[in-house]
């Protein structure tokens, strides 16, 4: 390779062995970074599985800048169409990490901060894998040991449920049960016979969406951390529970915590106090609810969309809810006619016994009772 005052490099070249500091590519700059991506071993991975191998010891590496974490290490086989797809769908992860980076440096405490990204990229795929390569490497940014990040995702193996809020912190019982009631989980503990000392495991019990996002929620609020990050939470559970989560657990409990909110629901976008809009994990609009429905296209077509989406499945509970109201409603009106029709024949019977037993032999006693019994069988098959 020849001299480079400037320290640029060629992607395509195979010759490359060692990076400068600074990497241009398609007038974007990018510092190198402490982890190596091969885009050869990235082909076909689809991006919520992707992740950063960490660099062997011996590996040359660079200095840290804003938490991006990218490193080329040489020419790939691939085409260049391919190569440049690769190419653009890691400078997304590493643009949406520095986004990040940016929304929670300047985040401040009680103040919900929303994230809203576009549904028609796979932005929702670059945000979860940012965060997880936030929580996969924690030292490179100075913020992510004093976060917690809540989603409905459960142990893949068997747990305690108390274990699990308590998510090796040692126990505080005013705290525990104030978790348990801010998440809306106590009636949930109920349906279990032995509470939250049930075991969920996937043979025996195992927990609704519902539950878990509920579980999330309490156990994030038991840490007691500094920085929330909630990732697509809410959205299994009813509007009107919803809502009241929202309002005394994230804008009331944790007033004192940074935290962020990732949400396609316009219901809480509406709630949060500043909303960061994100495509291809840029920032490319900042403004609270009403601001950027006036001002930002995308946003208001995007929030349009998601109030089509939650109304159709908003129709389809009701739709649901009027079934098994109708289906309720037959089943009572049933047991009333059952009732009516158990009265009429508790007083037949008595009545006919009196009079009976006053003008009657026994043996026509006898056979009365017997037809009697007949007809209340015959009545009872009927209903």
């Amino acid at each position: 390779m020849s001299e480079n005052p400037e320290g640029l490099v060629n992607l395509q070249s195979s010759s490359t062995k060692q990076l400068p500091d600074k990497i241009i590519l398609q007038r974007t700059q990018i510092r190198a970074e402490s982890l190596n991506i091969n885009s050869a071993k990235a082909t076909k991975l689809p991006i919520s599985d992707f992740f950063l191998p960490k660099l062997p010891s011996d590996t040359p590496t660079q200095g840290l800048d804003d938490g991006l974490l990218f490193l080329v290490s040489q020419k790939s086989a691939l085409p260049d169409k391919k190569q440049l797809n690769e190419d653009e769908s890691l400078i997304s992860l590493l643009t949406c990490i520095n986004s990040l980076n940016t929304i929670i440096s300047k985040a401040k405490k009680s103040k919900v901060i929303g994230i809203l990204d576009s549904p028609k990229s796979n932005d929702t795929n670059t945000i979860k894998s940012a965060l997880l390569q936030l929580r996969l490497a924690p030292d490179k940014a100075p913020w992510v040991g004093n976060a917690i990040f809540v989603n409905n995702q459960v142990p893949a193996s068997e747990f305690i449920i108390k274990e699990n809020i308590l998510f090796g912190n040692k126990y505080d019982a005013q705290r525990y049960h104030s978790a348990i009631a801010l998440s809306c989980l106590r009636e949930d503990l109920k349906l279990f016979v032995d509470g939250d000392k049930s075991v969920i495991d996937k043979k025996h019990l195992q927990l609704t969406d519902t539950q878990k996002e509920k579980l999330a929620l309490a156990r994030a609020f038991y840490a007691n951390t500094d920085i929330y990050i909630l990732e697509d939470i809410l959205n299994s559970i009813d509007e009107i529970t919803g809502e009241c989560i929202f309002e005394t657990l994230v804008r009331g409990a944790l007033e004192e915590k940074v935290v962020i909110f990732i949400t396609h629901n316009p219901t809480y976008l509406s709630k949060c106090d500043e909303i960061y809009v994100m495509k291809n994990g840029e920032i490319i609009a900042h403004g609270d609810h009403r601001s950027l429905l006036q001002t930002n296209e995308l946003y208001a077509s995007m929030i349009n969309a998601s109030i089509d989406s939650f109304i159709d499945k908003n129709v389809k509970i009701m739709m649901k809810d009027e079934l098994n109201s109708s289906e309720r409603e037959k089943a009572e009106s049933r047991a009333l006619c059952l009732n009516i029709k158990i009265m009429i024949i508790f007083f037949t019977i008595v009545l006919s016994l009196l009079y009976m037993l006053q003008h009657v032999s026994m043996e026509q006693f006898c056979s009365h009772v017997a037809s009697t019994i007949m007809k209340i069988v015959t009545i009872f098959d009927d209903v």
